[in-house]
């Protein structure tokens, strides 16, 4: 099956909530916890669509953004959600001492007045060492914007509308066929040159040991 329909179907199981489809296949395969998608299929030699079309899943959650507004539904590390990419990723020794690695963005802070207060729940003290990240990530938290009310949101950000289109999907692709294209048939010619330089060194040093008249 085609990648971008794949992601499309994905995209679509996770905005259109009250969909019968969608009702279906959770009542079949049932949806993770947070709700964005379905669970794998529990018959691992079992044929079918939803199956194939599930497979773009680990890709589609590279490509995807998250919007928060009340937090209940991201993961603060795993998820992406704060800049371009997560947390864990950006701070994987801060992650290595995190107390809960699953937990949502509401479970990380408290709440006074408008004023948040960002726990990061760490096993121990950061060394000094450390302390700079800790700062760092602070930093990044203190400028997120948590709203006590409103749903979170899924954001393809490959588009200024942020929703999925395939036109969106296929453009990155495309340019990364034409670079690689165009490394090929670079590395194609330097191919082609090392042999030259290396034909014309036999050639000189065969010239120069018999004479060159």
């Amino acid at each position: 099956m085609n990648e971008a329909l794949k992601i499309k179907w994905i995209w679509r199981f996770a905005k259109e909530e009250d969909a019968f489809w969608r009702k279906v296949i959770i009542f079949k395969y049932g949806a993770d916890n947070l709700g964005w998608w379905s669970k794998k299929s529990p018959y691992p030699h079992r044929v079918g669509c939803w199956k194939f079309i599930l497979a773009g899943l680990k890709l589609f959650k590279t490509l995807v953004h998250f919007q928060v507004r009340n937090g209940s539904r991201v993961l603060v590390s795993r998820d992406v959600w704060c800049g371009e990419s997560s947390l864990m990723y950006k701070f994987p020794d801060l992650f290595g001492m995190a107390r809960f690695k699953e937990a949502m963005v509401d479970q990380m802070f408290s709440r006074d007045g408008e004023h948040i207060q960002w726990d990061l729940s760490l096993l121990r003290s950061p060394n000094d060492w450390e302390e700079e990240s800790t700062c760092n990530l602070l930093a990044k938290l203190d400028v997120m914007e948590v709203k006590p009310q409103g749903n979170d949101e899924l954001v393809w950000p490959h588009d200024s509308k942020g929703a999925f289109n395939i036109k969106s999907f296929c453009r990155p692709l495309m340019i990364g066929l034409c670079v690689l294209f165009f490394l090929q048939q670079l590395f194609a010619g330097e191919k082609l040159l090392h042999k030259f330089v290396l034909l014309l060194g036999c050639h000189l040093r065969k010239s120069s040991n018999r004479g060159l008249f």
